[in-house]
């Protein structure tokens, strides 16, 4: 039996904002009506506790739009789920958290799960997940957390999803962890692990190894004299919205490469109509046959 109640018109309407159900025929003649998040976050939570996986997953969709605090624990609660959709789903409600407080305790939450995800060979892709909400969050206490449990053994590409979203991270610690594991890394002999740290350092400090060779080896002393010469007067934010800058002009011209790739499509299929293509077989001469 079903303990979360379909019929209700609130969760209902949650539910089909957020999934793009499509809304009643006079529903644009009606005036908007206020939102009671509140009450959005308590018929939601009621539904993550249904028997249904498919209605605790369609609940976790739409609880990624509402922002009521009072969803933070039954979201925290989801993340031990027996089903890994379930799990996943109240991974990526979390990382939509938006305000201060509710990105820390979302924080909290999610870097509490790495140490039992990384004992776990079965859990990559999950663990992952959690990783890269931890990087969308970007909380200053999350950087022990991710570089914790990372040894030579651990998986290259956990180790570079670990960094980068340790990289994400606007505060000293981020700087400070990456280059001491980029010394350890130097006396472990983890080459790949190093590479990836110094990635991660030139991403969140906005190096360039073709204009800043000072920052662009592996030299962990190298980058530790950088950071203290820096340090006081570095700009996160700066670095943040140069990045966003950069992603967006080279999404543009992604889309301008596609552009000109469809129109020379087009233009070469135009040629081929003009052509005529390949001429109609003559008709049969039944008489001459």
């Amino acid at each position: 039996m079903h303990r979360a109640r379909l019929a209700s018109p609130l969760l209902a309407a949650c539910l089909a904002a957020v999934l793009c159900l499509a809304p009643s025929a006079h529903a644009e003649d009606e005036p908007a009506r206020p939102v009671d998040e509140k009450a959005q976050a308590a018929e939601l939570a009621e539904a993550f506790r249904s028997d249904s996986i498919e209605i605790r997953v369609k609940a976790l969709e739409a609880a990624a739009t509402v922002q009521h605090d009072s969803l933070l624990r039954p979201l925290a609660k989801l993340l031990a789920d027996g089903e890994l959709s379930v799990r996943e789903g109240a991974i990526r409600a979390l990382a939509a958290r938006e305000s201060s407080s509710a990105r820390k305790k979302a924080s909290s939450s999610l870097a509490a799960r790495l140490p039992r995800l990384a004992k776990d060979a079965a859990a990559v892709d999950e663990l992952l997940l959690v990783v890269e909400a931890l990087g969308t969050l970007a909380q200053p206490s999350a950087v022990k957390p991710l570089l914790d449990h990372i040894t030579l053994d651990t998986d290259i590409e956990i180790v570079r999803a670990r960094f980068m979203a340790v990289a994400e991270i606007p505060d000293k610690k981020a700087i400070e962890g990456l280059i001491d594991f980029l010394a350890k890394g130097r006396r472990g002999g983890a080459g790949p692990q190093r590479e990836a740290a110094r990635k991660a350092l030139q991403y969140a400090t906005g190096a360039n190894p073709e204009r800043d060779n000072r920052k662009a080896g592996r030299d962990a002393d190298r980058w530790r004299a950088w950071w203290r010469e820096n340090e006081r007067d570095f700009d996160f934010a700066a670095v943040k919205a140069a990045r966003e800058e950069e992603a967006a002009a080279q999404a543009a011209k992604a889309e301008r490469k596609r552009e000109q790739q469809e129109k020379r499509k087009r233009a070469k299929e135009e040629r081929s109509k003009k052509k005529g293509g390949k001429k109609p077989p003559k008709p049969k001469d039944d008489a001459g046959a």
